[in-house]
């Protein structure tokens, strides 16, 4: 079981390094943000991979990660912050909206960064790991849904750019969504 567990996230490893990449050369030629902000999204995809993966085959990581996401989970947080925000401009940039349009976004985003930060306080147990989790999975199916509503009225989506082909930024989107 652990060779497969260690296959899977060897396998993620290159698969997200597989678009990080990718952006980070859109980006070097085009200068475009959005390829920036979905570069900068994968990367802190690699990084929470990398520490799911330390605490799966590092039994002195494990405790000592376990005892610090319980009682302050900073690392956790700065990934989620940054997750969240870079979906957030992603879609603020692909679905060009304007600042107002996203300001509840923004807010919601201000709250459970706050909720975050003061999760710890709370006792031990499953509840506390739920709360501190499901805000940023209601935050990204919200983000989602809102998308997708706002697609369905845009007769277009995405300009064609030199370096991505529109295809291959809908198969990104895709996996993104």
């Amino acid at each position: 079981m652990d060779l497969v567990i260690f296959i899977y996230n060897a396998f993620l490893l290159i698969l997200y390094s597989i678009p990080l990449t990718l952006m980070c050369v859109c980006y070097s030629q085009t200068r475009k943000t959005l390829h920036l902000y979905i570069g900068i999204l994968f990367l802190f995809y690699i990084l929470d991979n990398l520490v799911i993966y330390m605490t799966e085959f590092l039994n002195t990581f494990s405790e000592f990660y376990d005892n610090l996401f319980m009682t302050v989970p900073t690392f956790k947080t700065i990934i989620f912050t940054a997750t969240l925000s870079c979906v957030l401009l992603i879609n603020f940039k692909v679905l060009n909206l304007s600042t107002k349009q996203m300001l509840p976004f923004i807010y919601s985003l201000i709250l459970i960064i706050l909720l975050m930060l003061f999760v710890p306080i709370a006792p031990n147990s499953a509840l506390k790991v739920w709360i501190y989790y499901f805000p940023c999975q209601l935050f990204t199916f919200a983000l989602s849904m809102y998308g997708l509503a706002v697609i369905n009225t845009l007769t277009y989506i995405l300009i064609p750019s030199p370096v991505l082909s529109e295809k291959s930024c809908y198969i990104l989107l895709f996996f993104l969504f």
